[in-house]
């Protein structure tokens, strides 16, 4: 479709990890990545290239937290 605009840069695989501090246990999961988000203020687009997205609309190292904002919102 070439009406969408192209994007590079997305990610191949999103792991989630959380590490508990009282004990050390560690527990994964992997996100799928053509799971389809809502990107606040934006956006649906599919969850591997919210990053992307959020360097081109706010600027240069803001997609990653833009990420971050997304999958607490969603997950």
């Amino acid at each position: 479709d070439k009406s969408r605009p192209r994007l590079r840069g997305r990610t191949d695989a999103i792991i989630l990890v959380a590490v508990r501090d009282r004990d050390g246990a560690v527990a994964a999961f992997s996100v799928p990545r053509d799971l389809w988000v809502e990107i606040p203020d934006l956006k649906y687009a599919r969850i591997n290239s919210v990053a992307r997205v959020g360097d081109i609309e706010y600027g240069s190292g803001k997609g990653i937290p833009l990420l971050k904002k997304v999958m607490e919102l969603e997950l």
